[in-house]
């Protein structure tokens, strides 16, 4: 198992359901070990297998809920 910390700016969200949302549909993914998604901060952070997840399918799925989605450069 290789873990992976990934920290994303996630903009489009209105309110702490987006946040709530975002959160229960990632949870489904398989390889995802934990989310945190602050409406507050418009921020995510998501500790991945790597192995079995990759960062840009997590993107993905984010998007297609609607969000707008860029890598936090800060966090790296």
């Amino acid at each position: 198992m290789s873990k992976e910390s990934i920290k994303l700016n996630i903009s489009g969200m209105t309110c702490v359901n987006c946040s709530n949302g975002i959160e229960r549909v990632v949870k489904k993914l398989k390889g995802l070990e934990s989310s945190s998604v602050s409406f507050a901060s418009n921020e995510g952070e998501f500790f991945i297998d790597s192995e079995v997840l990759d960062k840009q399918t997590l993107i993905n799925k984010i998007q297609k809920l609607g969000y707008g989605v860029e890598e936090d450069l800060k966090a790296l």
